[in-house]
């Protein structure tokens, strides 16, 4: 794996702009607004080596990349050289010009939605969520799938039925849950979500997912199966070394909510940063951690999890092999919830 030949990513997750149209508390991309944001140029070279090494997907995300001219240029090169491509909005830009070109590229959607309209709006801003209607509906219009996207949280945690049943109701291709993640940004910590709080969460979308015989995605929780056994419950791991995200400038990072550079894409190939990447110490530690909890080298889920989410426990506990503090193990709560 270790070499000086790139290895193939299956996703890329590209930040193609940090700028955007609203001001949430929770936002991790904005610790991006000041770096030196790509040209169309340099990014459409960046999607050109993207495509002849072979990537399967790339998903988009933001800021928001609906509001930059840059977006559609980019997804068009990806698309040329067959890459599958994503979208991750707040959906607050009702145009059927977008979500017509959306459905000309074949681009799947993932919508944020955080709750019922008054919860949905105290995170978002007033009006948000009558607007997340309105761009669902065009969607549908155009028929270009779509999922849903629940950020959770301190002050919203309590709705995720609420927020499930959303999704049932307007025909959300795909249902996913995200805990909001804590940043270098410090204001994200107070919207950041418990262990206990989380586990309520999962186990009430369990319980919908039980009952509608409806797959809800769980990201960044590879622990999920210390929770819940349900087969309607999917989740996935990010250090199985699969994924590689890259920020507005191009850098290739150690996890786009740490904003930890590794690697540059200015002024060298895609390629040779992935070499660097790749070899990075930073890197190596986190896909084959050397020292971890006692409670994870003893879990069955330790080949899989591997300590769960290193930028949760580089945030609270300074160190990413510390283990993830949103785990029931970790945070000594699996006897008393799972």
């Amino acid at each position: 794996m270790f070499d000086n030949s790139p290895y193939v990513p299956y996703v890329v997750v590209w930040l193609i702009t940090a700028k955007c149209n609203l001001n949430c508390g929770h936002c991790y991309a904005k610790q991006f607004l000041r770096i030196n944001e790509l040209n169309l140029r340099e990014k459409l070279r960046l999607a050109d080596e993207i495509g002849e090494l072979g990537v399967s997907w790339v998903a988009i995300s933001g800021g928001e990349p609906l509001i930059s001219s840059d977006t559609f240029p980019v997804i068009k090169r990806l698309r040329d050289y067959g890459v599958g491509v994503s979208i991750s909005t707040n959906a607050t830009i009702v145009n059927d010009t977008i979500a017509k070109e959306l459905s000309k590229l074949d681009v799947y959607v993932y919508v944020s939605i955080d709750g019922p309209i008054n919860v949905h709006d105290k995170i978002r801003g007033l009006g948000t969520f009558s607007r997340v209607i309105r761009f669902i509906n065009t969607l549908k219009k155009w028929d270009v799938k779509f999922g849903t996207v629940m950020a959770v949280g301190k002050y919203n945690y309590k709705y995720v039925k609420d927020y499930l049943e959303i999704a049932k109701n307007i025909g959300a291709n795909s249902i996913s849950i995200i805990p909001i993640m804590p940043s270098k940004r410090l204001v994200t910590k107070k919207y950041s979500i418990s262990s206990k709080e989380y586990i309520e969460a999962i186990k009430a979308a369990e319980e919908f997912a039980n009952e509608n015989r409806l797959l809800v995605s769980l990201w960044c929780t590879p622990f999920a199966p210390l929770i819940t056994k349900s087969n309607y419950i999917g989740y996935y791991s990010c250090r199985i070394y699969d994924i590689i995200d890259i920020d507005p400038s191009g850098r290739l990072l150690a996890c786009d909510v740490t904003g930890i550079p590794v690697a540059e894409t200015r002024g060298k190939t895609l390629a040779k940063a992935i070499i660097e990447y790749q070899n990075n110490p930073f890197i190596r530690n986190i896909v084959n951690p050397p020292n971890l909890p006692e409670k994870c080298l003893k879990c069955e889920l330790f080949d899989y999890c591997r300590g769960g989410c290193f930028a949760r426990a580089l945030a609270e506990k300074g160190d990413p092999n510390a283990g993830d503090p949103l785990c029931p193990l970790i945070s000594n709560l699996r006897e008393d919830f799972c």
